[in-house]
């Protein structure tokens, strides 16, 4: 009988010392605007965006059609990343909007609308 309590008793612990050791708890959702603009007035059908962190890990969306309105990279590590979004007209062509920046992703969920400048 004792030795069931102790089992009982060490399972939360146990529980507590695995959850602490995932390093990949983080979500980050990415919103874009064009110089404040929508898709439609900007001209832009498809959005990619990229993730790298310090360790050179890269995140990447693909492209995504402009009116989703958002990208979620989930299972990301709680750190600073460089951010990297293009805005194309078409699916085949080069981008005309774009953005660089840098972002932190603390644990948990975390949101950041992205705000893209042309790209001449």
């Amino acid at each position: 009988m004792k030795r069931f309590v102790r089992t009982w008793l060490l399972l939360p612990v146990l529980a507590l010392t695995l959850s602490a050791c995932d390093l990949h708890d983080s979500e980050l959702e990415t919103h874009w605007t064009f110089d404040g603009y929508g898709c439609r007035t900007a001209g832009v059908r498809y959005v990619e965006v990229i993730l790298e962190d310090r360790d050179g890990d890269i995140y990447q969306s693909g492209l995504v059609r402009c009116e989703a309105g958002s990208v979620v990279f989930e299972d990301l590590p709680s750190r600073r990343f460089w951010v990297e979004a293009y805005g194309y007209p078409g699916w085949r062509s080069e981008p005309t909007w774009y953005l660089s920046r840098s972002v932190l992703v603390h644990e948990g969920y975390n949101e950041v609308t992205l705000d893209l400048v042309p790209a001449y």
